[in-house]
């Protein structure tokens, strides 16, 4: 699907929240790996591709939990236990308890989809919002196809109006990429003290 390069998105794609009643975004964060802390990977490697695929539409009536392989330790050292073991930043992975947390502070922007696991119970978080906020005018960015798709954000910059009452979100132009989250997302992983779950911040309104 070709998607546009400026703010003009597809039906689907328009920032559904106008209200100046809801809170603008103040920061942009992504999910960051935490070094010393466990990893989960996925068993077969097309799972792996299949989590990066998932797209916009919620799957979970339809989902049948995948095999992942939670890493403790590797070439003798032993990790610490993770309320988040790292895939990556655009499949984040909970345990039920940090689950919990991020379902509420998130609401309606993701779904949580079961992982099969022989050792722990983990749930993948499969974001369903997709906002074209990346202004690609000012931000600094390597593409794949000019335009559609992205291979790297080196500056992020958004449109904070886009952003009004969203907790978290993708954009179209980089499916495969990085789950963004907001400020409050942040608070409440830290209020709930989760235990190896970082986060980068990529941008902050200085209005």
């Amino acid at each position: 699907m070709n998607l546009p390069c400026r703010s003009a998105p597809p039906v689907g794609l328009i920032p559904p929240q106008v209200s100046a009643d809801n809170e603008r975004m103040a920061a942009v964060f992504k999910f960051h790996v935490q070094e010393g802390y466990e990893w989960v990977l996925a068993e077969r490697r097309e799972d792996r591709k299949m989590f990066r695929s998932l797209g916009a539409d919620r799957v979970a009536a339809e989902w049948t939990p995948v095999w992942v392989v939670l890493l403790r330790e590797d070439g003798g050292q032993t990790f610490r236990r993770s309320d988040a073991p790292w895939l990556s930043s655009d499949a984040p992975v909970f345990r039920e308890g940090a689950k919990a947390v991020v379902e509420r502070a998130v609401a309606g922007d993701a779904e949580f989809l079961p992982l099969a696991c022989k050792t722990a119970n983990f749930s993948l978080m499969h974001v369903t919002r997709i906002i074209d906020a990346l202004d690609l005018d000012h931000s600094e960015i390597e593409w794949l196809a000019p335009g559609e798709r992205i291979l790297r954000i080196r500056r992020h910059v958004f449109r904070p109006d886009w952003l009004r009452g969203v907790a978290a979100f993708k954009i179209p132009q980089y499916m495969n990429g990085a789950v963004f989250v907001s400020e409050s997302v942040v608070d409440a992983v830290r209020t709930a003290n989760l235990e190896g779950i970082g986060f980068q911040e990529v941008w902050r309104d200085t209005l």
